[in-house]
């Protein structure tokens, strides 16, 4: 089994609380559209629970990229690359992680059932 880690923007600004709830979404659709893949999203607990500050950004990104090292895939989601996703892709890259690219089906997962 492979282990994904899911990257989707998050931001600082109003868009932060539609962008968390977007990714639960992207999330739910990678379960179903990976079956050979554990989606692991592991930033997500940092945003529901620290405070945005410019200290817990480094470290929640220090820790993600920690994750990510582990991983063998980065599933890019959520219509655009942010900068915090720019860093993990270049990690990626760096290590030969598969890049799963879905940024191009926009803002919003494709409809499942």
């Amino acid at each position: 089994m492979k282990l994904t880690y899911l990257a989707h923007p998050v931001g600082s600004d109003a868009d932060r609380a539609a962008n968390l709830e977007r990714v639960r979404r992207w999330f739910r659709w990678a379960l179903d559209e990976y079956l050979d893949s554990a989606i692991v999203v592991p930033w997500l607990p940092y945003c529901q629970n620290l405070a945005e500050t410019p200290d817990n950004r480094k470290r929640g990104i220090r820790d993600d990229l920690a994750v990510l090292s582990r991983c063998d895939a980065i599933l890019l989601c959520g219509g655009w690359l942010s900068p915090g996703m720019d860093a993990e892709l270049t990690l990626a890259r760096k290590l030969g992680l598969e890049v799963i690219n879905r940024l191009c089906l926009g803002n919003e997962p494709p409809e499942f059932e």
